[in-house]
């Protein structure tokens, strides 16, 4: 079954100095010896601390079980590879699911 989730952030913290940040995300899986494996990421948004990424899709191969914990981190995107986390969320498929068909949070 594949899962399909749109994610975005507001007033995200400025880790550049001369510009804006250069957010994206990484989903990431959560090994039962909490080691995150790495099953998706967005595309970088310039200069944006309020970013809307595309939508995603993930597949019940890449996230196991819906119950299963899943790791959500933001980087600031740098071409040297040395990204910077600005913020992270551990959560799972279950909790997105429960959250959005109740109409809770920010979004509603």
């Amino acid at each position: 079954m594949a899962v399909d989730m749109q994610f975005h952030c507001l007033n995200l913290d400025n880790k550049d100095t001369f510009s804006k940040s250069d957010p994206f995300l990484r989903v990431s899986r959560l090994s039962e010896s909490a080691v995150a494996i790495p099953i998706c990421k967005t595309e970088v948004i310039k200069n944006n601390l309020n970013p809307v990424w595309r939508p995603i899709t993930l597949t019940s191969q890449q996230y196991s079980s819906k119950d299963d914990p899943l790791l959500v981190e933001c980087f600031d995107f740098d071409a040297s590879g040395n990204h910077e986390l600005i913020g992270s969320l551990q959560t799972t498929i279950a909790q997105l699911e429960n959250l959005y068909n109740s109409k809770a949070g920010a979004n509603f």
